[in-house]
């Protein structure tokens, strides 16, 4: 049986080459898995971050009917309020006409009796 040196080659290369160089690849496989497996915990972080970002796009959009409702509220407030105030204004004056005729019918009523005698 014969027994290898480490000068002596296998197929053409020396053992120490051989192993060296499946040193090496091996060294590149385990940099290429810890490579992949950066790559899935990123791609995990960015699945995280979009449906994160979905569901604050809901919410905004649900913020965003809010207050266009609560907008469209206020306008129809406003528009009641004038309305009222209009309404409120001429009721206004009705009353002082009416006031003013009290007091000027009551001073005729007076003027009435002194000039009649009554």
């Amino acid at each position: 049986m014969m027994t290898l040196t480490s000068s002596e080659t296998i197929g053409g290369m020396d053992k120490r080459v051989t192993d060296v160089r499946l040193d090496r690849i091996e060294a590149k496989i385990d940099r290429m898995s810890e490579a992949l497996a950066d790559i899935v915990r990123v791609e995990e972080r960015l699945s995280a971050s979009n449906d994160q970002v979905r569901e604050l796009q809901a919410k905004v959009a649900t913020l965003h009917e809010r207050l266009n409702t609560l907008t469209q509220e206020a306008s129809d407030k406003a528009i009641q309020a004038a309305a009222n105030s209009a309404r409120g204004a001429i009721v206004e004056r009705i009353l002082w006409v009416m006031f003013a005729m009290l007091l000027g019918g009551d001073n005729l009523m007076l003027k009435l009796q002194s000039v009649f005698g009554g």
